[in-house]
């Protein structure tokens, strides 16, 4: 039976054969899965008796008129993140499933009292969207949880949109889009220094989160009749230019090559033809960084996305149907001629 790689890159590094800084990403990650040992169901129960546990915990405590309302609700909850992230971190919830989904169930009641309480006593929204937007900032770093820092890089995302709707900033619901997809793009296109750096397990679950909040406010904006999400001029432009700058990096030395030239073009022909769907050159850059890491999980939500886009924009198209036919087969010519460059180009 092989060891696990963890375990063989620990030991190399006592033996000085490798650098034991160097992997520290990795090994940090890596301990994530070698953590657990009970059976998949097993896991499921215990994490849903402690989500049970703490729905009553959390009763409890508001039958008996213990939890504070307005800005004493924000001050308990901010003592109850406290308390959730230090259980989180304890040994003790190393290897307890139980422990580990209480502390999850403590962040969420945690930032809920958080949201009411400074919804109740500030009655400010850009003041409650900002102090929640900290507090996810302090969660993705902080709270040593995967899912956590998930849904604090949703909740930040959906706090900058409220901030700029109530400012009324102009596009400002591009503009909270457009940071969410430059903070994912960054994240994904420097990973390997940032899992060797302070937070290395914080990088996969932000990446994921900034990623799929991104492509979920596109999602939102094909159902929206308020138009309240990105859907212009500026997301497909600064797409299109995001998506033409990998490509440019990627191509290195090729770039002034036929094949290279070619697949330029073809990346802003995409950029041009699609300039109504931001959603479709936002998934497409989505699998550029995909396979720049190597990550499956982001090739395939890169993946269910674009063709999720691909449908909406073929569905609005106000044109006739056999004009629809032609523009379908001229896509899939472009994307097959785009992928046999990327063949040659290797």
């Amino acid at each position: 039976m092989r060891p696990p790689l963890v375990r063989v890159l620990r030991r190399l590094g006592r033996e000085g054969l490798v650098d034991l800084e160097a992997v520290s990403g990795l090994l940090a990650v890596g301990d994530q899965g070698e953590r657990h040992s009970a059976p998949w169901f097993v896991r499921l129960l215990v994490g849903f008796g402690a989500w049970v546990a703490s729905g009553f915990l959390v009763a409890f405590l508001f039958m008996v008129d213990l939890v504070p309302e307005d800005l004493g609700a924000a001050l308990f909850g901010a003592f109850v993140l406290a308390g959730a992230g230090a259980l989180r971190r304890s040994p003790a919830a190393e290897g307890s499933d139980f422990l580990q989904q209480s502390a999850l169930a403590g962040w969420l009641v945690g930032q809920l009292m958080v949201v009411f309480g400074m919804a109740e006593g500030t009655d400010s929204p850009p003041v409650t969207a900002g102090v929640v937007l900290l507090v996810q900032v302090a969660s993705m770093a902080f709270f040593a949880d995967a899912v956590a820092r998930f849904l604090a890089s949703g909740f930040a995302v959906a706090s900058v949109l409220a901030l700029m709707l109530h400012w009324k900033v102009p596009q400002g619901d591009e503009v909270a889009f457009l940071l969410s997809a430059l903070g994912a793009g960054l994240i994904w296109w420097h990973r390997p220094a940032l899992l060797a750096g302070r937070f290395p397990q914080a990088v996969n679950p932000v990446g994921y989160g900034l990623v799929f909040s991104a492509l979920a406010l596109l999602a939102l904006a094909l159902a929206d009749p308020l138009e309240q999400h990105p859907s212009g001029i500026l997301a497909s432009t600064a797409l299109s230019a995001g998506v033409l700058l990998m490509a440019w990096c990627l191509l290195g030395e090729r770039r002034r090559s036929g094949p290279g030239l070619a697949v330029l073009g073809l990346v802003l022909l995409l950029g041009l033809a699609t300039s109504s769907a931001p959603g479709v050159m936002a998934a497409v850059g989505t699998l550029v960084l995909g396979f720049r890491a190597g990550e499956r999980g982001l090739l395939a939500l890169a993946w269910s996305f674009l063709l999720f886009f691909l449908a909406a924009f073929y569905y609005n198209l106000e044109v006739p149907l056999l004009e629809k036919s032609g523009l379908l087969l001229a896509s899939g010519a472009l994307l097959l001629g785009l992928r046999a460059l990327l063949r040659r180009c290797g």
